[in-house]
């Protein structure tokens, strides 16, 4: 894929954000309502090291490092089909690409391609208050996979399972690509005008086709920022958990997760030596691996903090709004690293198209070095 300059790609943005802003179609096929949206957004990151002791002090970079285009179609009111196209700075792959239906008498919808499940918060979209995500949910938290769901949602109450591949929607050449069993439950008891709180579990049993290894990684984009990984593992399967609580207070917002791995692994492993003896060794389950992080947001000006019913997740701001951040993010991969991080975060939205944000992160790897980096971010969207 070719690079282009941060200019180019600003002053190209600029330029068709008026345009595309307007890329929508709304017609009819016979009596049938068709509805046609085009949309995307890209992000601009500049960041430094304040300081380090592990030799990272004095390192800076500059990125594009999430650029996307949508299409979205809506057919009759309860059919959506969507395709999203990722530009990297190596690859132009699919993100979200899938087709659901609306079941409008029991308040639910049947989902099924290239998407998220409810499970973690890894998410990278314009609604995200952070640059990035924290170090717990890079280790423990779902990515997109092609699978099939069903979604339930009312007032008080979502669920939903789903039955997914465990492999790359982009890399299709591989047949065996492992599977995964997935299911949530939200549970909101307070949601009146401003007040909002839910608490929710949900989990996914996975069985790989391929050793898995998880990896600690910074909460910035600018430059390398892996901590340190587990080896790679031969597992049967693995089980990950969430809980999960979020409460908004109108101009308050606050939330918390906690995440935890099991993996079943092999109770014998066969190791050889550099002379080709073969010895085998008793292997235990790998099970002392977490993650948790807890954030916070107040917004001094511009509306309350909004809530998507359907998701679970705080919706996007309105123009003019200013807020200010806090985020603690612990992972710990058990014998082979822990490490805390402290974000501060300030955001400003523009208007509907723009936002600015900056964050300063403190990262500790226990027995081990501190970090201290700021970056900045400009994100446009249509």
């Amino acid at each position: 894929m070719k690079r282009h300059s941060i200019k180019k790609v600003l002053a190209t943005m600029l330029a068709l954000v008026p345009m595309l802003a307007q890329a929508q179609v709304s017609t009819t096929i016979g009596e049938t309502p068709f509805k046609l949206k085009f949309g995307g957004r890209t992000n601009l990151d500049l960041g430094t090291y304040l300081g380090a002791d592990d030799g990272q002090a004095n390192r800076n970079g500059a990125c594009v490092n999430d650029t996307r285009l949508s299409f979205i179609a809506d057919f009759d009111t309860v059919w959506q089909a969507k395709v999203e196209v990722f530009f990297g700075s190596k690859a132009i792959a699919f993100r979200d690409v899938y087709v659901k239906r609306t079941l409008q008498s029991a308040g639910s919808e049947v989902q099924i391609g290239n998407f998220f499940f409810p499970f973690g918060y890894y998410r990278c979209g314009i609604n995200y208050k952070f640059i990035e995500n924290s170090s717990a949910d890079a280790a423990f938290s779902s990515l997109r996979k092609m699978g099939l769901a069903y979604l339930s949602y009312s007032p008080k109450f979502n669920w939903g399972v789903g039955f997914f591949s465990d492999g790359d929607v982009d890399n299709g050449k591989k047949a065996n690509q492992g599977y995964s069993f997935n299911a949530y439950a939200l549970f909101r008891p307070l949601d009146n005008a401003g007040s909002i709180f839910h608490a929710g579990v949900s989990g996914i049993v996975t069985h790989p086709s391929k050793t898995i290894s998880f990896s600690a990684k910074e909460p910035q984009t600018f430059v390398s920022n892996a901590l340190f990984a587990t080896p790679a593992l031969d597992a049967y399967n693995y089980t990950r958990l969430e809980v999960q609580v979020l409460t908004i207070q109108r101009r308050f917002y606050a939330e918390a997760r906690f995440l935890k791995t099991w993996v079943n692994l092999p109770n014998k492993v066969s190791v050889t030596d550099d002379e080709g003896n073969v010895t085998t060794l008793k292997q235990d389950n790998f099970d002392g691996s977490y993650g948790l992080w807890a954030q916070a947001a107040w917004r001094f000006f511009g509306p309350d903090h909004s809530y998507n019913r359907k998701t679970g997740l705080t919706g996007n701001a309105s123009a003019k709004a200013f807020e200010v951040l806090v985020r603690f993010s612990r992972v710990d991969l058990d014998q082979y690293g822990a490490a805390n991080d402290i974000t501060l975060g300030l955001n400003y939205f523009f208007n509907k198209y723009l936002r600015a944000k900056l964050n300063y992160v403190h990262t500790h790897i226990e027995d081990g070095a501190h970090r201290d980096s700021m970056q900045g971010r400009l994100q446009f969207s249509f």
